[in-house]
């Protein structure tokens, strides 16, 4: 469904008006099973709990919780790792409860992946959108995502997607990355990132076949 993409569309409606906040994912079995809830409550293509505990389990800092009077009503599971030549942050699943989605919440959730992935060195941030998905289209280009391609019949169900991605600025090396290592084409990777890529090759190819299908609802 369409979720509009920030505090100025604010219908007010008697329903979902609250203190708004956001926080981290606490690595509890309580949060991974609210993470299952709002996600299965508003995707129509369903994932493996396996799924969702590999997002969590290797990106916990990635997954954050959008609440309303302290209950979660919202929900970003993302991830980030090798891509080529560089490092990239994904979005997975965003997720707003329907009757909370006049408050700008799938924006706020957004906002704090894209913290943490500047954080984590990554150089852009990818996702796919429905391409009938007007509301998550909006949201993603009000903060700056461009259509780098349509992938066609990308969807369970047969329909479109576009991907869209946003590129991050570059963050100046801090001052104790002294193991700098430039490889022929020029490009400079420290020795902690040309381990993790070698270490997690193989298993992020492996599962990328399985994850192509994610959907984005926000």
């Amino acid at each position: 469904g369409a979720h509009p993409g920030g505090r100025e569309k604010n219908d007010v409606d008697g329903m979902g008006d609250g203190e708004v906040t956001y926080r981290p994912f606490r690595g509890e079995e309580d949060d991974l099973e609210r993470v299952v809830e709002l996600i299965r409550e508003e995707l129509s293509e369903p994932y493996s709990i396996f799924t969702y505990r590999y997002f969590v389990g290797q990106w916990p800092q990635a997954c954050h919780f959008a609440c309303v009077d302290g209950k979660e009503v919202g929900v970003i599971v993302c991830k980030m790792d090798a891509h080529r030549i560089y490092k990239r942050g994904y979005i997975a699943m965003l997720v707003v409860q329907k009757k909370h989605r006049h408050l700008g919440l799938g924006t706020g959730l957004v906002r704090s992946a894209i913290q943490v992935m500047r954080q984590e060195r990554c150089e852009e941030v990818a996702l796919e959108a429905e391409v009938t998905n007007d509301g998550a289209l909006r949201l993603y280009e009000k903060l700056g995502f461009i259509r780098d391609k349509r992938l066609h019949r990308y969807y369970l169900h047969g329909a479109d997607a576009f991907r869209l991605k946003l590129l991050l600025p570059e963050i100046v090396p801090s001052v104790d990355d002294t193991s700098k290592h430039v490889d022929e084409n020029g490009m400079g990777t420290t020795r902690d990132e040309r381990t993790k890529t070698d270490e997690r090759g193989n298993a992020v190819a492996d599962a990328a076949s399985a994850l192509d299908k994610l959907r984005v609802h926000a």
